[in-house]
């Protein structure tokens, strides 16, 4: 499940570029440094004469280095060094310099300064007095060279840094503004002095790399290039901070705040990467790489902090967006709070839905940790991992309920193709209802099977496991232990099929939901309070075959097949018709559409939770067809419904078959009401019991509860 990306030399880029971790770097062309020995200076690998080494055993932070510094000439600057050629071409302000220090005086709301360099030595500062904290001052690097901010960059508005040749924060360096954008992009003075901040240029590789500390006290920090990333730290309290990587972007203000980023335009080799620590707590963080219309979408690598908490409200939002994105072991999410859980979005929105850009893999590894608890008293959040092709989920989530109350959050992990979920989840909720778990693959087996298949990347391109996912038990009792799981395969002819025994002992239930089918070949026992939802057919035409016992000890069982009566989906039920077991359905509440068959030797008990079966069946002759089967009734009530409206020449409401046993052991009561209204061209029954061909006695008895039948029938016999 490795995803980590590399940065190699390209000779025909003559530039560093991004790649898969397998990839061969360059080695030395024949230059006038061939013949050097040892190892090479930082500045004769950029020098544009040397050609780098080989980078292959290179950490990632010198990678990323390099990379924010390939330049055809790099030179160090001095440490009193200050922006230089500054000229203010539109609006009104000033600039001056006394020894290390500039200020830069500001007069009008918007200003744009062109400067042939603006670099800030370690001992130097550049200082920008706004009117206010809206104020904006655009500044265009016209040189050759990238911006290096080593030392002190103030500003009580904001301001923008454009400098197609690159932008380093470096180590040290302290940005203390109410808002800055650091970016290779151009942006035209229309654009700029309208509002209207999108930033463009298609052929641009360079990036944007911050090593220092960003503070932006309710106000936005974004960093905008080919290329971004973070080993510093950046904070946005009360406001935002955005990462966007592509040649095409564009930040939407409102006021001094950030409402959205668009990446418009992406590249194939876009790279977003945070090793430091982000950030923004009661706001938003938005790390893009990622064009929801763009095909050439990079990559998205987190292996630091990204918090979005509320300190005292609601926690924030946390956006991951691109084609591959990575959460490494030690990455954290963090969007908790204090009166609720924020938002954690990797890869896409709840089920793939809305605008955002949907990954093609996502990869959470093991240490790795996303939470959207409430600490006080709330709701937990929602976390969404997503991807069309790939989701590997192996670290922990949380979204839990607050301590004082509130219910528990909503956990995604899933895919549209393959899922491999070997993670935890916690949706617990002290004084609450406890959260929903749901993972969301293509078909499914749950089983004690290792998990089935592994995603391989290599040379760009990732190839996807196209099998079924396997759900491990033990994955999935454990999850039962502190939330809600839903298991859905999504829309298409995809299959649920259950191969080994789940059992768990809390209240917390379980649905599977499928596309297609749904087959249990083994016992699904909840031994506490915990219910057993099973959805077969919502997508296409399938049914749901029940071959094994399901029990609860007080929580429902619900078996549907088929998403309405009214469906054109048509689906069938059946208890018991591959296997010789006994499946029990122990305690069942709930509806099922299609044709219901209860087979011989199915046994359907009440022992004290209710039975309630209703079906309606417009394009089959029988609602529900008992054949064998036993319905006991201890103190629970049993309660069968049968709705017939089929065209055919005989239509049952309920066909009780001979050998069936119908009784009541205990206080409960058992009801059978068949109404059938179909135009059966020889008759109609609400009930039937019995045919002409079997000798096989029906059973029906009650000792202390009551046993009701009543039909009726338009046009036959009730």
């Amino acid at each position: 499940m490795n995803r980590i990306h590399r940065v190699i030399w390209s000779r025909v880029r003559n530039a560093f570029v991004v790649v898969g971790e397998i990839a061969r770097s360059a080695g030395k062309t024949s230059t006038r440094c061939d013949d050097r020995r040892g190892p090479l200076s930082l500045r004769e690998m950029v020098c544009g004469h040397c050609p780098p080494p080989d980078l292959r055993g290179a950490g990632p932070l010198l990678a990323a280095v390099l990379f924010a510094l390939s330049t055809p000439v790099f030179a160090d600057i001095a440490s009193n060094a200050l922006p230089a050629g500054g000229q203010i071409s539109a609006g009104s302000g000033s600039i001056s310099s006394a020894g290390n220090a500039m200020t830069v005086q500001q007069h009008t709301d918007k200003l744009i300064a062109s400067w042939q360099s603006f670099d800030i030595g370690r001992e130097a500062s550049v200082t920008f007095k706004q009117p206010d904290a809206a104020s904006v001052a655009l500044n265009r690097v016209l040189g050759q060279d990238p911006s290096r901010i080593l030392g002190h960059l103030n500003a009580n508005g904001q301001v923008m840094l454009v400098n197609p040749a690159g932008v380093v924060f470096g180590q040290g360096s302290q940005v203390n503004v109410g808002g800055i954008t650091a970016t290779t992009l151009n942006i035209t003075d229309a654009d700029f002095l309208s509002g209207n901040y999108h930033f463009s240029d298609g052929a641009n590789t360079a990036a944007v790399k911050n090593l220092g500390h960003i503070l932006a006290n309710g106000g936005v920090v974004a960093l905008v290039a080919p290329v971004v990333t973070n080993d510093g730290g950046i904070e946005t309290p009360n406001g935002a901070t955005a990462l966007a990587a592509g040649n095409d972007v564009t930040l939407d203000f409102s006021g001094d705040g950030l409402v959205s980023v668009t990446v418009s335009q992406g590249r194939l080799d876009a790279l977003i990467e945070n090793q430091g620590a982000i950030r923004a707590d009661n706001g938003l963080v938005i790390l893009s790489a990622g064009s929801a219309r763009d095909l050439l979408s990079g990559v998205v690598n987190n292996s630091g902090i990204v918090e979005a908490k509320g300190i005292s409200q609601q926690g924030g939002r946390i956006v991951l967006e691109g084609d591959h994105i990575t959460l490494a072991s030690g990455s954290v999410l963090d969007a908790s709070g204090a009166t609720g859980g924020g938002e954690v979005l990797v890869g896409g929105d709840w089920q793939g839905s809305g605008d955002m850009r949907q990954a093609s893999t996502v990869a959470m590894e093991a240490g790795a940790t996303i939470d959207v608890s409430a600490t006080q008293n709330g709701d937990g959040g929602k976390v969404v991992l997503w991807s069309m092709d790939t989701t590997g989920f192996h670290g922990d989530i949380s979204a839990r309920g607050g301590a004082v109350g509130g219910n528990g959050g909503f956990i995604e992990t899933s895919s549209h193709n393959w899922l491999d979920a070997t993670g935890t989840v916690s949706t617990l909720a002290p004084h609450g209802t406890t959260g929903t778990w749901l993972l969301d693959p293509g078909s499914i087996t749950i089983s004690t099977a290792a998990d089935s298949g592994n995603p391989v990347y290599g040379s760009g391109d990732y190839t996807p496991d196209t099998g079924t996912s396997v759900i491990n038990t033990n994955t999935l009792q454990n999850a039962l232990g502190s939330s809600n799981v839903s298991l859905a395969t999504g829309s298409g002819a995809y299959d649920i099929t259950v191969s080994n025994a789940i059992t768990w002992d809390s209240a917390y239930g379980l649905t599977l939901s499928a596309g297609r089918n749904i087959t249990t070949n083994a016992t699904i026992a909840s031994d506490g309070s915990g219910s057993v939802t099973l959805l077969a057919a919502q997508s296409e035409s399938g049914s749901l075959r029940v071959n094994s016992p399901i029990t609860t000890q007080g929580g429902d069982i619900n078996l549907f097949a088929g998403t309405t009566a009214a469906s054109s989906t048509y689906a069938n039920t059946f208890i018991n018709t591959t296997t010789n077991t006994s499946p029990s359905l122990v305690a069942v509440g709930g509806s099922v559409y299609g044709d219901f068959y209860v087979d011989s030797g199915a046994t359907l008990t009440s022992n004290g939770g209710n039975i309630a079966i209703g079906n309606t069946s417009s394009g089959r002759s029988s609602a529900f067809n008992f054949i064998g089967a036993n319905l006991l009734a201890g103190d629970g009530n049993i309660a069968v419904a049968g709705y017939a409206t089929a065209t055919t020449s005989v239509n049952l409401g309920i066909f009780v078959n001979p050998g069936v046993s119908i009784q009541t052991s205990g206080a409960g009561g058992i009801s059978l009401y068949g109404q059938s209204t179909g135009n059966g061209s020889d008759s109609n029954y609400g009930i039937r019991f019995g045919n002409n061909s079997s000798s096989s006695a029906i059973t029906l008895s009650s000792v202390d509860g009551d046993l009701t039948l009543s039909g009726s029938a338009a046009g036959g016999t009730g």
